[in-house]
């Protein structure tokens, strides 16, 4: 646990930062070292006290029935595009397939040459319906990588200067953004579930496992419907009949933090690291909690008997993979799984038979 000072630093730090502006003009702050800025921008990242309120996703209209890919403006991916668009005609139920449908007709791609990249370098921009790919000279796109990106194409939409895509939301300009880390983790997992291929670089592993816990409690079919009708504020719902409002959007933001300062941070600060290690708990804490809630009301409607409790809760505990990821970090490690664990299932019994399961559990392996 972090010690009672760092909690502190951690709690004023927003006030920190909102005090370093002053009315409306603009005001010069000298700072003799930029590692306090740092820490400040990091705890203020952190912190989930001032989360705004999400908002509704627009209506979806349909507006084209078919695929047509000689609007594609790069012949370049024409086949891949056909391979895309009818795999997932094939997988998906028509009513996730409006935003696919939307943009797809009208996608830009755009590739350019790049300094060598340690990993793949392409995004989507909702805006402009545009894919970018930047690759390294005498290399190929990674088809992984594209598709990844036409997920993100298929579950977006923008209006009124904000972009819904996916458990995302985020202003034209990137700011007031929340369910990021979600995103990709789910996009990333539906792109290796449907087409059936691993990228050459292993992006979002974390966030990979994130999101297949938040589909194991809410099901298949409901989290890729919320995901590709781009509705955070339905997943936000959903998660609700098991946890309050707060603790989810709580959740999302510790997912958003862990992807911005652990997977794609190229540094790591002592710091940076505890708060992320406090981060990973605290999301699986949050996972292992709502999993438990779901699974006590099963018991209670006598869907499930207690034997069956027991072993569902202890498989959803063992599932949690404890294999090192990017940068040597785990979700949780063992020490940090056992601290979780007494957290949330405080009543001895029940605590007492899970662990006697998991234990079984680790002799079968």
């Amino acid at each position: 646990m972090l010690d009672d000072k760092f909690l502190t630093n951690i709690k004023d730090a927003p006030e920190v930062v909102e005090n370093l502006i002053i009315g409306a003009g603009v005001v010069l702050v000298y700072v003799t070292t930029s590692t306090l800025v740092k820490r400040l921008i990091i705890c203020r990242d952190y912190d989930t006290k001032h989360i705004k309120r999400i908002r509704k996703r627009p209506e979806l209209i349909q507006k084209y029935h078919e695929v047509n890919l000689d609007r594609i403006n790069n012949e370049e991916y024409r086949d891949a595009l056909k391979a895309f668009s009818k795999k997932m005609i094939e997988t998906l139920p028509k009513s996730n397939l409006i935003n696919f449908y939307n943009n797809i007709n009208k996608l830009k791609i755009s590739k350019s040459i790049q300094p060598i990249l340690i990993r793949a370098a392409a995004d989507y921009e909702p805006v402009t319906n545009k894919i970018h790919l930047g690759i390294s000279e005498g290399t190929f796109v990674d088809i992984n990588v594209l598709f990844h990106e036409l997920i993100h194409m298929a579950s977006s939409i923008y209006k009124n200067g904000v972009t819904y895509t996916g458990f995302s939301q985020r202003t034209h300009l990137g700011y007031s953004a929340i369910g990021m880390g979600l995103t990709e983790g789910y996009t990333q997992f539906l792109t290796e579930r449907i087409f059936g291929i691993k990228p050459l670089y292993e992006p979002y592993l974390k966030e990979m496992e994130i999101s297949q816990n938040v589909e194991k409690i809410i099901g298949k079919d409901k989290m890729q419907e919320l995901f590709f009708n781009a509705d955070l504020k339905g997943l936000v719902k959903e998660l609700g009949k098991y946890s309050s409002e707060q603790e989810t959007l709580a959740f999302i933001k510790k997912v958003d933090f862990i992807n911005q300062y652990e997977t794609r941070a190229r540094t790591h600060s002592n710091y940076q690291t505890k708060l992320v290690e406090e981060a990973n708990k605290d999301v699986y804490k949050y996972l292992l909690k709502i999993y438990k809630t779901k699974q006590e009301k099963y018991l209670k409607e006598g869907i499930i008997n207690q034997k069956e409790f027991i072993n569902r809760i202890a498989s959803f505990i063992y599932d949690i993979k404890l294999d090192k990821y990017q940068y040597n970090a785990v979700l949780v490690d063992k020490k940090d799984r056992k601290e979780v664990i007494n957290a949330v299932l405080t009543d001895e019994r029940l605590h007492s038979k899970v662990h006697q399961k998991l234990f079984l559990m680790s002799n079968e392996k």
